[in-house]
């Protein structure tokens, strides 16, 4: 697989950076500050975080229901697939039971590190890891099973596959799978959102439109055409793999949230978009 081609979908981890700064997840303004994630949105998107505030509910419910589901499970081991920006490795590793490891693309892996670094006071955590993994190349994923002890293993990822085609899903899809028959566990994530969910995000919120064209033409992928059709075909794609599957509304594992009253937001806009998002808890036969 071709890194270059991948690395292109990492800016759009700043984007999220910028809007994470209005939930009250912790080190969220600590990295957006770092990477200047709102320099970044500017180029980007032509816009300011407060011209996008609509998704900030949208991105602070997609992590809280990653954790909400870790902290269901009782997870020990944990690795983060493509982790951009994400504050969750920081937050986790305080837990010294928890050993944890983020992986993502050498540039933005890279980058993060030396965020992380900065917020510890380089003071590093032996229970915090970096691995440069590309989730659809089996030989650098295979490493990942090495940080950990014999434990089960969570593995988390949060906004990657809409960037991925259905073969390269697939790809990662079955390397997760190998990765969970031979250790146990499970693998959790928010983002398997058949089209017609994305359809009615669209109808409650038209803007949504012009935003996935720019973050095509930014990654240089057509996101629209990674989404499943349906939900009955996203569970007939994952349980070919080898999974079961456990879906959970967003709604049910996060029931509050902050962003709403940091950015001034009227909930009844966004209840109804808010209402459709799920999170998945899938396992092998193990």
């Amino acid at each position: 697989m071709n890194t270059p081609a991948y690395s292109r979908i990492s800016p759009t981890a700043k984007v999220v950076a910028a809007l994470r700064v209005f939930t009250d997840i912790p080190f969220s303004r600590e990295i957006a500050m770092a990477c200047h994630a709102d320099e970044v949105l500017s180029k980007t998107l032509g816009l300011k975080a407060q011209d996008f505030l609509w998704a900030a509910p949208y991105m602070e419910i997609r992590y809280k229901s990653v954790d909400g589901l870790l902290g269901r499970f009782g997870c020990r081991n944990i690795v983060e697939l493509a982790g951009g920006l994400s504050p969750r490795g920081l937050i986790w590793s305080q837990d010294q039971e928890v050993t944890y490891l983020e992986t993502d693309l050498p540039e933005i892996l890279a980058e993060k590190q030396k965020i992380v670094t900065g917020i510890l006071c380089g003071k590093p955590r032996k229970n915090l890891s970096w691995l440069s993994v590309n989730v659809v190349d089996n030989s650098s994923f295979q490493s990942i099973g090495s940080f950990f002890d014999n434990d089960p293993i969570a593995v988390v990822n949060e906004g990657l596959l809409m960037y991925l085609s259905r073969e390269e899903q697939k790809l990662a899809a079955r390397n997760i799978h190998h990765l969970l028959t031979e250790r146990g566990g499970i693998w959790i994530t928010p983002d398997v959102m058949p089209l017609e969910q994305l359809e009615g995000m669209i109808r409650m919120n038209p803007t949504l439109v012009e935003t996935m064209r720019t973050f095509s033409v930014i990654v240089g992928r057509d996101i629209r055409s990674n989404f499943f059709s349906t939900l009955e075909e996203a569970e007939r794609f994952f349980m070919e793999i080898g999974f079961k599957i456990t879906r959970w509304s967003q709604r049910e594992v996060v029931p509050r949230l902050s962003s709403p009253d940091r950015a001034s937001i009227d909930t009844n806009k966004i209840n109804a978009l808010l209402d459709l998002g799920q999170v998945w808890a899938m396992q092998t036969a193990r």
